[in-house]
């Protein structure tokens, strides 16, 4: 059947039907603006099934009735999900990942659609499955695929900002227990002179009265956050100059690092600036 660039007035029911071509298109909607609904429950298409570029009002559908790899949504448009179609993120995710090609268009006008229908929640797991589609497609260069497998790790490309906070939760417990080690090991040197003459006993290091004593927990919060003055960073480092304190002194840049990125990344995620959709 074909009807490219068709205007039809009203609705195309293929529910149930049979539609075969081994040389081409079994069913040709291509550039064709039908008024009503295409119901496509229960189908069975042994050839390609062409949308390119058609519209319709209503897309009433079954997912598994579509031939895998074998029909193009590219510019298909819809503007409701209707009758029994499903608006689960899963089966629609399912969907989008068994169209011919790999084109992100389809993912984002199913996101406005659902969003539309108040699925909010299925919007934003289509939306995340658009970003990994494009990561594994190969169509990001190498810097930007590493970019996209970080935001989606850390932020989940914005739509998942508290997974930040978790993590950096971890970072920092992770250093608290570094930097407790490393103390306990004498390798916690202090990093300025102080001009009182009084002295008192921390663990095992000197240090004067007037000097902030080292606290772990604090050290590993001042060092991880980026605009955060606890007192701890500038008057303790450890002592690269002893054994096994070249190792902790690479971990605290580690730690560093990890700070200023989760930092700078999640403040991306709040404020809008990484793209999500």
């Amino acid at each position: 059947m074909r009807f490219f660039g068709a205007q039809i007035d009203g609705d195309v029911n293929c529910g149930r039907g049979h539609f075969t071509n081994s040389v081409g298109a079994a069913l040709c909607l291509r550039l064709a603006r039908i008024t009503g609904a295409l119901v496509w429950e229960k189908a069975y298409a042994t050839g390609f099934v062409d949308l390119h570029h058609a519209s319709v009002r209503q897309l009433v559908d079954t997912t598994d009735s579509w031939p895998p790899r074998k029909f193009d949504i590219v510019g298909f448009e819809y503007s409701v999900l209707a009758g029994g179609a499903p608006t689960s993120a899963t089966e629609r995710i399912k969907w989008l990942s068994n169209q011919d090609g790999s084109s992100p268009q389809p993912y984002e006008h199913l996101v406005r659609v659902l969003r539309r229908m108040g699925h909010e929640n299925d919007a934003r797991k289509v939306a995340i499955a658009k970003q990994v589609m494009l990561r594994r497609s190969g169509q990001l260069s190498g810097l930007r695929r590493i970019s996209s497998l970080l935001l989606g790790a850390v932020v989940a490309y914005g739509y998942k900002p508290g997974r930040a906070f978790g993590i950096a939760l971890a970072l920092v417990a992770l250093g608290w227990a570094a930097f407790e080690g490393a103390d306990r090991l004498g390798l916690m040197a202090r990093a300025k002179e102080s001009a009182a003459p009084t002295a008192l006993s921390v663990g095992p290091i000197e240090v004067h009265a007037d000097y902030p004593p080292f606290v772990a927990p604090l050290y590993s919060l001042d060092v991880f956050l980026p605009v955060v003055n606890l007192r701890q960073e500038d008057y303790w480092l450890p002592d690269s100059g002893k054994p096994w304190g070249g190792a902790f002194w690479f971990y605290m840049w580690f730690h560093i690092l990890a700070g200023w990125s989760l930092t700078t990344i999640l403040v991306a995620a709040l404020s809008g600036l990484i793209k999500k959709d």
